[in-house]
């Protein structure tokens, strides 16, 4: 069992070092970093204000329910 995580997790080291050169080689993907920088910073805002308040709202809704 180990062994095959082992395997897997280098299977991804791999992969993503070799996606990495190849992102790193783009020319136009480095032109296009202001704007991208832009979508990702309000996805990441989004992505966690949404985390935040759905984890707020199951443990407040876990709260109420034992209190019973």
């Amino acid at each position: 069992m180990a062994v095959n995580r082992r395997l897997v997790s280098l299977s991804i080291y791999i992969l993503l070092f070799i996606m990495g050169l190849k992102i790193g080689n783009n020319k136009e993907i480095f032109a296009s970093i202001p704007s991208l920088g832009l979508y990702a910073l309000i996805l990441c805002i989004g992505a966690m204000t949404g985390s935040f308040l759905l984890v707020h709202f199951f443990v407040k809704e876990k709260k109420e329910k034992s209190e019973f």
